[in-house]
């Protein structure tokens, strides 16, 4: 090529050669190329060197600038190499890394964080602290897990019934801490939004989509499970909502501590009093809108067929015999505390 071939024999053709000879200028032994040109056959030759017309002698000096900028060339030729070259191997890192963090977030799905934020923040009786949930790093880092994961995305994760009821009861409880705490300090949750615009349509990201508490309680848990005691184990930030556990529940006991939370709401004269002389039962109003809920359960496993007899399989023999022995005593639901269910 012009300025940049191999030294050599001159070629025969038309094309440009390196030959070596002298200067004309001096007696030392110069290295030059003959360059193929428009000018006269005869203009500009070195007087002695065979040659052919069109072509013409090159100099030294020339011969030595273009060899320097054919090096040049060659060294940012090969600096733009070495670049692409790493450029490559830190993508490729980049791609084993991000395999690596996907494959490690897929190994497991880990309560841990939760139960590090419900154990500080929420007190025997199930009262939260609201004030020191807004900071708590634990809390957020199992929300960045939540949004990720969930059993609709990592199915294997959760291979039976109870390891995804245990996530959603979990996912729910999470999400209410969440956004009372972003909100706090409010008196109640329906403060939040209007018409309980807090359940209806604020949403979560929960397993990398944005759904509402609404869709987890009545779509996902209600649908799919069919258990009532979920009532007694998602809490929605009210006082009259049944107590806030302080741990997550866990795939593996998840049916004891199903049953003792339900146990616990019907033995809490807050959700269910039975009143013998007066032959009353005052029962929560989580009874009455989702009693569709406990006799469903009761018919499917043939273990009777009204609300009362829903709850005479968790209070105390005495209060249970005698809804056995009253099946017609009178029912009323108390009023809804939607009061914050924060500590004093």
């Amino acid at each position: 090529m012009r300025g940049g071939q191999a030294q050599g024999h001159v070629p025969t053709g038309d094309g440009g050669g390196v030959c070596e000879g002298h200067s004309g200028e001096n007696d030392e032994a110069a290295v030059g190329v003959w360059e193929v040109t428009t000018q006269s056959p005869t203009a500009g030759y070195k007087t002695g060197l065979t040659h052919t017309a069109g072509r013409r002698w090159v100099g030294h000096a020339r011969v030595e600038r273009w060899r320097g900028e054919a090096a040049r060339a060659a060294r940012r030729r090969g600096e733009v190499s070495k670049l692409e070259f790493n450029m490559w191997r830190i993508w490729a890192l980049c791609l084993v890394l991000a395999g690596f963090v996907q494959h490690s977030v897929a190994e497991s799905f880990d309560y841990a964080p939760l139960n590090r934020v419900l154990g500080r923040v929420v007190n025997a009786e199930g009262w939260v602290n609201y004030e020191a949930v807004k900071a708590d790093e634990d809390l957020r880092l199992f929300m960045q897990q939540l949004a990720q994961i969930s059993p609709e995305t990592h199915p294997a994760l959760f291979p039976g019934r109870a390891d995804s009821l245990a996530y959603w009861i979990n996912a729910y409880n999470a999400c209410v801490l969440a956004g009372v705490a972003k909100a706090y300090p409010i008196a109640s949750v329906t403060d939040i939004a209007l018409f309980h615009g807090f359940f209806k349509r604020h949403t979560f990201r929960v397993g990398g989509r944005e759904i509402t508490l609404d869709h987890i309680e009545h779509e996902i848990i209600r649908k799919r499970f069919a258990d009532p005691r979920i009532h007694a184990a998602i809490n929605c930030a009210a006082v009259s909502c049944p107590r806030l556990q302080n741990k997550a529940f866990m795939p593996d006991d998840l049916d004891a501590q199903l049953h003792a939370a339900m146990r616990d709401m019907v033995r809490n004269p807050t959700h269910v009093q039975i009143d013998q002389r007066a032959e009353v039962a005052w029962l929560s109003s989580i009874f009455k809108w989702f009693r569709a809920d406990f006799t469903a359960y009761l018919k499917a496993n043939n273990a009777g067929e009204t609300l009362l007899d829903y709850l005479a399989l968790f209070l105390e023999k005495d209060d249970a015999a005698y809804l056995q022995s009253h099946p017609d005593v009178q029912i009323v639901f108390l009023d809804y505390d939607w009061s914050l269910n924060e500590q004093k």
